[in-house]
């Protein structure tokens, strides 16, 4: 069978650009979202419990529509999974570093020592990557299995589930005459359990640096909050918030970093605060 059809992976690139930007009402008038939601072989999927609602209807369209979009505009469809020795060579340069750490422990920087970042290369060590390994041989990633393999973590993410024929449903406006057949042999029994892994690994990942987050917060207002039994502190406030974004700086979650420190100089612009 063909892999790729271009002229239907553009129009359904189109359609989907169309779609993600209508507003809530006009999403659940759409064909777009007809398309998915009414099609027989998507009915088991949307059958469940709280499954048919309208606005679940639209987050499953949204996630679809998404995917063909990254597609295109992020050629996912070039994406190459790794071998399994290059797999291999991640989790052991993890395992050798978190030993390494662990006998230079009395004098490696702070921030090595933190438990954040052992759990992340202990992480890294059990679950190095988030593509399924490219077994000896095996050619690298069509745009058609790009798409399956990213709308079946996309739903994971969403339902703890990675629904085949709403899958295949979903294929079919880019890649036509894909059934579910097509569909399993990409998505084996091996590749959805380490598609469930990574989902698990990421959630408790974002979890750990929730907390993290929230334990900076917290140690950031109990240093700056007044104490009445404390001696005044001489410290101007731009003194004072250029030791909370120094702080900030510092958490291992470059992503969150960045957005509180942005956000934290946003308000001190606002209340005319010069850090």
């Amino acid at each position: 069978m063909k892999e790729v059809e271009v002229s239907a992976v553009d129009a359904a690139y189109d359609e989907a650009r169309a779609y993600l930007a209508l507003d809530t009402n006009a999403k659940a008038n759409s064909e777009w979202f007809k398309w998915i939601r009414r099609d027989r072989d998507a009915d088991g999927f949307f059958s469940r419990p709280n499954y048919g609602l309208t606005g679940f209807g639209i987050q499953v369209a949204v996630l679809a529509a998404k995917v063909y979009v990254d597609c295109v505009e992020d050629a996912v469809g070039s994406t190459f999974g790794p071998t399994g020795a290059d797999v291999e060579q991640v989790r052991l340069c993890a395992k050798t570093l978190d030993r390494t750490l662990k006998r230079s422990s009395a004098w490696v920087i702070e921030c090595a020592k933190t438990p954040s970042f052992r759990d992340s290369l202990t992480e890294l060590a059990e679950h190095p990557s988030a593509l399924p390994v490219r077994t000896a041989g095996r050619k690298p990633m069509t745009q058609r299995r790009c798409f399956v393999l990213a709308l079946a973590k996309s739903l994971c993410i969403l339902t703890d589930d990675i629904p085949v024929k709403l899958i295949m449903v979903a294929s079919l406006r880019g890649w036509q005459g894909t059934d579910d057949r097509e569909v399993r042999r990409i998505l084996t029994e091996e590749v959805k359990s380490s598609i469930k892994a990574s989902v698990i690994a990421e959630r408790a990942s974002s979890t750990d640096s929730e907390r993290a987050s929230n334990a900076v917060l917290a140690r950031i207002q109990s240093s700056t909050r007044p104490k009445p039994s404390a001696k005044t502190d001489g410290r101007t406030d731009a003194e004072k918030l250029a030791v909370a974004m120094a702080l900030l700086a510092t958490l291992t979650d470059v992503t969150a970093s960045t957005v509180m420190v942005d956000s934290l100089a946003g308000h001190a612009q606002e209340f005319g605060i010069e850090i």
